[in-house]
């Protein structure tokens, strides 16, 4: 009976002992005071923290153990179990599995795994997954292809493949943030065309955090009414593009597209020999078009194809246009500017500013092409500092005709005896097609003196369609 009593009494004093220290652990210690909240947060950043060769879940597994109200702060943070390296030992894998219940799953898998869970990872592959949102895989003998089908993963983010033959559907790729490929390794070995029309989701971040090596790519192009999904193309590594196609469908502030811009520009090639053109259009639907040539000199020679073509549309105050035009790199031989004649900025004093800031600023454009007198005298119509201050030869294209054809011809010559009386910026060609139907003799007469009259047939190639 009395050694009964002492070992109920050692029982009693272990529990007080116990209870003594939980009450340090969670009352007395400072870090004990965190909020839960706050503790499964710094969970959740030391399993995303997790390195496959440094004992993995050593670390999370001892902050479990710390006392008892982290290890349950932890049981009720299935996040913190979504993070799955394929090489822990199986049991340890199901337990993950079973701890992170509906949460978002991130699998990690490196090619030199437990054949069990090979299995397991060959299964989600081949079957899909619908709580997978990020994945990484590094191809083994076990597994090489990566071909999900349709729908598999409906909510993958972020796809990071080593070594794969990927062969994935455009629907595979519509939930995508990051898309990492190491190319090195026969990843995409035979994609030469990419082609993505609003395909993407819209993106929280101004730039998607891609980078995608393609080493046999020679076609791209990217429709879409996001911005930053346009920016995709900064994120691609293709050395053998010939073409690259973006259109921007929707209508972007400068404040998010000028860094994805930004970033397009800084993408491009240097060519040995580029021209550019240019194109503004302002009115009911503002947008600018640049377009890059490579192996070109001039615009009578830019009839194929170019290198490069993107279209933007802007929210009205021109200045998602003007990042556009401005920040666009320099080529071998200037810029030709292309104006619509479906402009009246004269009446529109909300436009007329910001479209003659953008005019002082396109400092190397040598070329005007437009379609209407009415467009030219909106160009020029300019106190100091001038528009277009290396402008040296205006194009009048097609049989643009207007009303008040005399009014503008004579507001036009008054601004040439301007623009010749600053030599630095004196204009020294005009080229008119079609004479017969848009200006006579007698009109071209006003020029004399002042600027070089060039006729020209009106041939279809030399017409740029607006």
């Amino acid at each position: 009976m009395k050694i009964q009593s002492l070992r109920l009494q050692i029982v009693q004093i272990n529990d007080e002992i116990r209870s003594l220290e939980e009450y340090k652990n969670n009352r007395c210690l400072p870090v004990s005071k965190l909020p839960p909240e706050v503790l499964s947060t710094i969970f959740e950043s030391i399993a995303m923290t997790i390195e496959e060769d440094l004992e993995p879940y050593s670390d999370l597994l001892s902050a479990t153990q710390v006392c008892r109200l982290w290890r349950q702060v932890a049981l009720d943070s299935p996040r913190i179990w979504s993070f799955i390296y394929c090489s822990a030992p199986p049991r340890l894998v199901d337990l993950l599995l079973e701890r992170s219940k509906a949460a978002p799953l991130h699998l990690l898998y490196s090619g030199d795994n437990v054949p069990e869970n090979v299995e397991k990872l060959s299964r989600i592959i081949s079957q899909g997954a619908p709580q997978l949102e990020s994945l990484s895989l590094d191809a083994s003998e076990e597994i090489d292809r990566f071909e999900p089908p349709v729908d598999a993963f409906p909510v993958l983010q972020h796809l990071e493949l080593f070594g794969f033959v990927y062969t994935p559907s455009v629907a595979s790729l519509t939930t995508l943030r990051s898309l990492i490929i190491n190319a090195s390794r026969t990843s995409l070995p035979n994609l030469s065309k990419l082609s993505l029309t609003e395909a993407l989701t819209s993106s929280d971040g101004p730039l998607p955090s891609s980078s995608v090596r393609l080493a046999h790519l020679t076609s791209l192009y990217i429709q879409d009414a996001d911005i930053r999904n346009i920016g995709l193309m900064a994120c691609i590594t293709a050395p053998q593009l010939k073409t690259i196609d973006l259109h921007h469908s929707g209508k972007a502030s400068a404040e998010i597209a000028t860094p994805v811009v930004a970033a397009i520009f800084q993408k491009l090639p240097t060519l040995t020999t580029s021209y550019s053109a240019l194109t503004l259009g302002v009115g009911g639907s503002s947008f600018a078009r640049v377009e890059l040539w490579d192996d070109c000199v001039t615009s009578g020679t830019a009839k194929r194809a170019p290198f490069f073509e993107m279209v933007i549309h802007g929210t009205g105050d021109l200045r998602t246009e003007e990042s556009i035009l401005t920040l666009f790199p320099p080529t071998t031989y200037p810029p030709t500017l292309h104006f619509p004649p479906s402009i009246q900025i004269a009446s529109d004093h909300s436009r007329y500013a910001p479209l003659r800031r953008i005019l002082r600023q396109l400092t190397r454009v040598t070329e005007v092409r437009t379609s209407g007198l009415g467009a030219l005298t909106n160009l020029l119509d300019d106190a100091h500092p001038i528009s277009l201050p290396s402008l040296k030869q205006i194009v009048l294209e097609t049989d643009y005709d207007c009303m008040d054809k005399q009014e503008l011809l004579a507001k036009f010559v008054e601004q040439l005896k301007v623009r010749k009386g600053l030599h630095d910026v004196e204009i020294e060609t005009f080229v008119v097609f079609d004479i017969k139907k848009q200006l006579t003799p007698a009109d071209l007469k006003l020029f004399e003196g002042l600027v070089k009259v060039s006729k020209r047939k009106t041939k279809r190639r030399d017409q740029h369609v607006f």
